[in-house]
């Protein structure tokens, strides 16, 4: 099957067995360094929790703007997975323009006025939200059958990116992104009711909204593993999430659980 990401524009590549890369002209050292980054969190993982099922094949597309609005539909700034033929892509942004970092100004000030700081700069949490689009790509890679709902595939997502992040031992960039997980929480206006309603694509969200069910989904991935362990499969963590979900839906009416 022709490549897809070839089309319209001449990507440059990097063969590797485990993440081979595609990036546009002049993103070399940008794509090997997320490169890098995947490859760590992947031996994380397998130290972890070696594949239990054959794994699709795995490739990393690093863009700039106008490459990216060549080959994908989805707004430029936040990395995404999806499938292509018999492999799963994770597009990555070669930059972060001005005008996203510049709207997450409100949030962080209400976050701000709630008690809550901000930890580090826009671009450095998004990239850090890279590691989540990793988790969603070997996620997809073992996944058989029609995928699941986007939070829910969202939580397995979180809880297995803080699994690797564990494993590793890097305890500054779990706590980095639990306090912008806080910061999300606090300081957006969301227009939805639920944390359930996350979309995926998290780009084509309004940020209000994506940070609200972002930020609490990622704190319930974290809860989810320190009361059941580190070791999950991505199934166990959905049947967690939704039995958590269905007991605090029967809590806020006040309907006692069964047993």
């Amino acid at each position: 099957m022709p490549d897809p990401f070839v089309r319209k524009t001449y990507l440059h590549a990097v063969p590797d067995p485990e993440w081979p890369v595609r990036f546009s002209t002049g993103k070399r050292t940008r794509a090997l360094q997320l490169q890098n980054f995947l490859k760590t969190l992947s031996a994380a993982a397998a130290a972890k929790t070696p594949p239990e099922t054959a794994q699709t094949a795995l490739r990393l597309v690093v863009l700039t703007q106008g490459d990216w609005r060549r080959q994908l539909s989805a707004p430029y700034g936040w990395g995404l997975t999806r499938r292509t033929g018999e492999e799963v892509v994770l597009a990555a942004p070669a930059s972060y323009q001005p005008r996203l970092v510049a709207r997450f100004d409100a949030v962080r000030l209400r976050a701000g006025q709630a008690g809550i700081t901000a930890p580090g700069g826009v671009g450095a949490f998004v990239d850090t939200l890279l590691g989540l689009e990793w988790a969603h790509a070997l996620i997809a890679s073992r996944q058989e059958g029609r995928p699941p709902r986007a939070w829910l595939r969202e939580v397995a997502a979180a809880y297995l990116y803080q699994a690797a992040l564990r494993e590793m031992r890097d305890g500054q960039r779990l706590e980095y992104l639990r306090r912008w997980a806080e910061v999300g929480v606090a300081g957006a206006q969301p227009t939805l009711e639920e944390p359930e309603a996350f979309g995926y694509p998290r780009g084509k969200m309004p940020l209000d909204d994506l940070l609200w069910t972002q930020g609490n989904l990622w704190l319930r991935a974290a809860a989810l593993g320190d009361l059941h362990g580190w070791a999950l499969s991505a199934s166990d963590v959905r049947d967690l999430a939704k039995e958590t979900a269905k007991e605090a839906a029967r809590a806020a009416f006040r309907v006692p659980l069964a047993g």
